[in-house]
C-alpha cells in the first residue's frame, strides 16, 4: 500500500518528518503519528557512526567506496537494484518518490556490492507500507521524497546502521557528504 504524507507531520519541524523523541537533542512538542510509536529511537550517540572510514579523497565521477563504509545506505530491490535510500532507523528508510511504484520490493541493508544479496552481512527486508510525499509531482519532480516502513526492523552492527537526521538549525555552508 503506497500512501501520502500528510502536509505537517510535525507542525514546527521543516523536514515534514516526526522522529521518536528520544532520537533528537532537544524533544518538541509535537505528537507522533500511531505508526512510530512502537519504533525503538536511535540516539544521536548511535547514528552516523562509521566503524570502516573511507579516505578523506574528494571522489568524483564514480569511484567505488571502501566496503561498508556508509552502513546507513541500502539497495532497493525487485529482481535487481533499482534505486537507494538512507536508513532513517531501524525500521524507515528514506528515498525518492520517484523511486517507488508499489510496496512490491524488498529492501537490503548491509550490502557492498548490489548483487551479494545472500552475503553473510546483508538482512533482506520486505516492506510493510510507503509514504510518498502529498505534493509529490512525477512531471515536475518536486517533492521528490518517500518513506519506506519496513516490515521487520533491521538489526544495527558494524556494516548497518542509520544515518543522523539533521538538527532543527542547519547552518548555511556547513560540510556535507553525499553518498549512493
Amino acid at each position: 500500500m503506497v500512501v501520502n504524507f500528510k502536509t505537517k507531520l510535525c507542525a514546527d519541524y521543516k523536514v515534514r518528518y516526526c522522529c521518536p523523541t528520544n532520537s533528537i537533542e532537544k524533544p518538541t512538542a509535537a505528537t507522533m503519528p500511531p505508526m512510530f510509536s512502537k519504533v525503538k529511537p536511535t540516539t544521536r550517540n548511535a547514528c552516523g557512526r562509521q566503524t570502516i572510514h573511507p579516505s578523506n579523497q574528494r571522489i568524483v565521477g564514480g569511484v567505488e567506496a571502501i566496503a561498508h563504509s556508509w552502513p546507513w545506505i541500502v539497495s532497493l530491490q525487485s529482481r535487481d537494484h533499482f534505486c537507494g535510500g538512507t536508513l532513517i532507523d531501524n525500521r524507515h528508510v528514506l528515498t525518492a518518490a520517484h523511486c517507488i511504484s508499489s510496496t512490491n520490493f524488498r529492501v537490503i541493508a548491509g550490502l557492498h556490492r548490489r548483487t551479494d544479496v545472500n552475503g553473510p552481512r546483508s538482512q533482506n527486508r520486505r516492506v510493510l507500507r510507503v509514504f510518498v510525499h502529498e505534493q509529490y509531482n512525477s512531471r515536475t519532480e518536486a517533492n521528490d521524497i518517500a518513506l519506506v516502513r519496513l516490515a521487520q526492523p533491521v538489526q544495527f552492527n558494524n556494516y548497518v546502521s542509520a544515518i543522523c537526521l539533521p538538527g532543527p538549525n542547519p547552518q548555511e555552508s556547513q560540510r556535507v557528504t553525499v553518498a549512493g
